[in-house]
C-alpha cells in the first residue's frame, strides 16, 4: 500500500511488517532453523526491499550462507541450517522497526555528484569534479578478476572523496558492466569476491 507525505514516500502495510518483524524474532530465536524457514525469512525480505534503503545488500550474507549449508536440490527442507555470528549481524540491522517501517521517497533526488573511475591489472584511478586521484595494486591485488579490480576502484575513490560524498548520490561511471551491475543491485549472491 502507498501513503504520502510532504515528502511523498512509499511505505509497507504496516500488518506486513508486523508479520515480518515476528517471523524474524522465531528465525533468530533458533540456533539452526529449518531450510525453509530461511527461504521463508528471505521471501519476506525480498518483499520489503524496495522499501527499505539499503535492505538488498543486507539478505546477500543469508544467501550465501543458505546455498553454501543447503541444496536445494538434493536436501530436503527440514535440513537444518546454522545461523553464524556474521548472518547474526546482518539479522541485528533488519530488526529494528523504525528502519523496515520508515519508507522511501518515491522520487530520489537525482545525482549532484559524477564519479568516473577505471582499473586494469596495474592500477586504478578515478576523477570526481576536477579532482583526480589514482593507485597500484599489490601483487596480490594484481592477480585477482578485473571485475573485482573494478569495484575496489569505485570503493577505493568514494573512501577517498568520502568527506565530499557522504550523504549526497553519486553517479558512477564504469566501463565493466558486472562491477555497475554489482552496484545497482547492492551486491549479489553468485561470487563471494565481488560481493566482498
Amino acid at each position: 500500500g502507498w501513503s504520502s507525505t510532504q515528502r511523498l514516500s512509499g511505505f509497507r502495510p504496516k500488518r506486513r511488517v508486523t508479520n515480518f518483524l515476528s517471523l524474524l524474532g522465531e528465525f533468530r530465536s533458533s540456533a539452526r532453523p529449518l531450510a525453509k524457514m530461511w527461504q521463508k525469512v528471505l521471501g519476506h525480505m525480498a518483499s520489503l526491499e524496495l522499501f527499505i534503503p539499503g535492505s538488498r545488500l543486507r539478505t546477500r550474507l543469508l544467501q550465501f550462507h543458505l546455498c553454501a549449508n543447503w541444496d536445494m536440490v538434493s536436501c530436503p527442507k527440514t535440513t537444518l541450517v546454522p545461523i553464524p555470528q556474521i548472518v547474526l549481524e546482518d539479522l541485528e540491522w533488519w530488526s529494528d522497526p523504525v528502519r523496515v517501517s520508515r519508507g522511501v521517497p518515491i522520487r530520489t533526488n537525482p545525482p549532484r555528484l559524477s564519479l568516473f573511475s577505471d582499473a586494469s591489472v596495474q592500477g586504478w584511478g578515478a576523477t570526481l569534479g576536477s579532482e583526480q586521484v589514482s593507485g597500484v595494486w599489490s601483487p596480490t591485488e594484481q592477480s585477482l578478476h578485473i571485475n573485482v579490480l573494478e569495484l575496489r576502484a569505485v570503493r577505493l575513490a568514494l573512501l577517498h572523496w568520502q568527506e565530499s560524498v557522504k550523504g549526497r548520490a553519486v553517479e558512477v561511471f564504469a566501463d565493466n558492466t558486472t562491477a555497475l551491475a554489482y552496484i545497482r543491485k547492492q551486491g549479489g549472491a553468485r561470487s563471494w569476491s565481488l560481493f566482498q
